[in-house]
């Protein structure tokens, strides 16, 4: 009997104990709760954006056009300047004459990039508008010619803050009718060349800078898109999923640290919402005990 009646009274102590900090704890304005609530969905979302780059899978980010063309569209202006820049320095003028036909350097541009087998190479095209003076009309014909560049990303050096790509073969330049001279091949429009494996492969250079730029961009597409635009609005995006309990499982955290993190946030979001309705509840009992 005597130890029936002590577990009695732990148990009505413990009842007690929950009543008077439930009361006390709904005494506190249901707005503070609610602040708290969405306050601990940009915590979360601060701390998500601050893990290291592959904590979180996006199984959606190569759908993400917007954030993703706005990256391509830095990476394409850099990458058709430097090539431009290396162009000039290579032949000393912006106009140079490459098998008869003049190279408008400054206005060569590279139009798109292409990430689908990365990490083995990236492909980007090249264009570059070329006028040749006729000799027997005295006219010019002018076009702009392209160029698709693979770049084997496994083949580089780097060397004095540039990374050094040896780029693949590519098919021989054409002419566009009989008597117009050959187009300039890809050798003579990158920066330089090199005999590798007893033939003339076209090098390519890049500022390290650059190369960054466009490896973040190629973990983007494939799932891992720390690197690029709008990884906070993700991340916000996420937390907010996770407090609701409405994450549609399109980011997913793969590692230890992201989880545990992930599961923090459930719980404390799931705590908050009870201490809210429990303050809304004491605010409505109050009520109807004073009317």
């Amino acid at each position: 009997m005597p130890v029936k009646a002590a577990i009695r009274r732990t148990i009505a102590a413990t009842y007690s104990a929950i009543g008077g900090l439930q009361r006390y704890l709904g005494r506190v304005s249901s707005l503070v709760y609610l602040f708290a609530y969405v306050l601990l969905i940009f915590v979360f979302a601060g701390v998500f954006y601050g893990l290291p780059a592959r904590s979180f899978y996006h199984s959606t980010s190569q759908y993400e056009h917007d954030p993703f063309n706005r990256d391509a569209g830095s990476i394409l202006s850099a990458l058709g300047a430097h090539i431009s820049d290396s162009m000039v320095r290579r032949y000393e003028t912006d106009h140079p004459n490459i098998n008869g036909w003049i190279v408008d350097a400054q206005a060569m541009t590279v139009d798109s990039i292409y990430v689908r087998q990365f990490p083995e190479d990236v492909i980007f095209q090249l264009s570059a508008p070329l006028s040749w003076n006729d000799p027997l009309t005295d006219g010019n014909v002018i076009t702009t010619e392209k160029w698709a560049v693979t770049v084997p990303l496994q083949k580089l050096t780097v060397m004095n803050d540039l990374v050094y790509f040896f780029i693949a073969p590519v098919e021989p330049p054409v002419t566009l009718f009989e008597g117009i001279p050959t187009f300039p091949s890809l050798e003579q429009m990158l920066p330089g060349f090199s005999e590798l494996d007893g033939a003339l492969t076209p090098v390519l250079s890049l500022p390290i800078s650059l190369y960054n730029d466009i490896i973040r961009f190629g973990e983007g597409y494939r799932g891992f898109p720390s690197g690029v635009s709008g990884h906070f609005q993700r991340m916000l995006y996420f937390s907010a999923g996770v407090a609701t309990s409405s994450a549609l499982g399109d980011i997913s955290p793969v590692t230890s640290t992201a989880r545990a993190l992930v599961t923090l946030e459930a719980l404390l979001s799931v705590i908050l919402v009870g201490l809210f309705l429990n303050a809304l509840a004491f605010c409505i009992g109050n009520r109807r005990q004073s009317i």
